[in-house]
């Protein structure tokens, strides 16, 4: 997929130490995206990142980011493989001793809707 602008990503991570968390990810403009954990749907958390996005290979995309000191400091990459719709993922800064794998599946929705009235971010 050369293009995720205008688009959302559903994703869980399957394994690691957030098997189980689900997301839905906006992808606002070409270096804006919102996230939205959507695991506990009575507390969802939400926030705006500016991104980079790399074609590794082909049907294959990086996007890494780094998120507010202030909040968490997390440094995030994802690699999406849009040929069997897995996504790995490497979360810097999330354990004080190593960095943390996480890897699950997603799915790639057109458009940018979401449920703001359930507490979720939109662009």
């Amino acid at each position: 997929m050369s293009n995720l602008v205008g688009k959302t990503v559903h994703h869980s991570w399957t394994q690691g130490p957030w098997a189980g968390a689900s997301f839905v990810t906006l992808f606002c403009s070409e270096d804006t995206l919102v996230w939205n954990n959507i695991s506990d749907p009575d507390n969802v958390s939400s926030e705006k990142e500016t991104y980079v996005r790399a074609e590794i290979a082909p049907g294959i995309a990086q996007i890494s980011w780094k998120e507010d000191p202030a909040n968490t400091n997390f440094g995030l990459i994802w690699t999406l493989n849009f040929n069997d719709n897995s996504i790995t993922g490497v979360i810097v800064n999330a354990d004080p001793k190593a960095n943390v794998n996480v890897s699950g599946t997603f799915e790639v929705v057109e458009g940018l809707d979401v449920n703001t009235d359930a507490g979720l971010m939109g662009c």
